[in-house]
């Protein structure tokens, strides 16, 4: 008969075997440069690298992948263009002067009737409507509603 003292002790068996077993683990760069040049030269299957090094296969194709994008850097492959530099003073007072012109505008626009403020919006522009009708303070509904002639 079985007891729950031998459920037990199979228990520990079976958690002692499991315990043995090595989980998948990240390589060094030096053996993931390895692993990823395998790949490249095409030796041995992805499954079979995978298998030999504990790595999991799509792994090895990340590796393989960024070995091969920056293998042309290398050799001096295509260069890269200098990012230009930016003044930061430059783009923050370009800042301030279009949020004084807007607040100038809107100011302006306020003053004026609702018909005369519609009539600003432009459908050919490339600013979409909805923004343009804030711009101007609008009700967005307002700008797609029209008057239908009476009889």
């Amino acid at each position: 008969m079985k007891t729950a003292l031998d459920d037990e002790e199979i228990a520990r068996e079976n958690w002692s075997e499991h315990e043995q077993k090595t989980p998948p683990h990240a390589l060094s760069g030096t053996q993931g440069y390895k692993v990823a040049l395998a790949a490249v030269r095409g030796d041995n299957t992805l499954a079979e690298l995978a298998q030999q090094h504990d790595v999991h296969p799509n792994q090895i194709t990340d590796w393989r992948n960024q070995l091969l994008a920056k293998a042309a850097d290398v050799f001096g492959g295509e260069p890269r263009p200098d990012e230009p530099t930016v003044d930061l003073n430059v783009l923050l007072a370009k800042i301030g002067q279009l949020a004084l012109e807007n607040d100038f505008l809107e100011g302006a626009l306020t003053k004026r009737r609702h018909a005369e403020r519609k009539a600003m919006i432009d459908r050919t522009h490339p600013l979409p409507i909805t923004r343009q009708a804030q711009i101007v303070n609008i009700g967005r509904g307002s700008v797609y509603y029209e008057v239908l002639a009476t009889m």
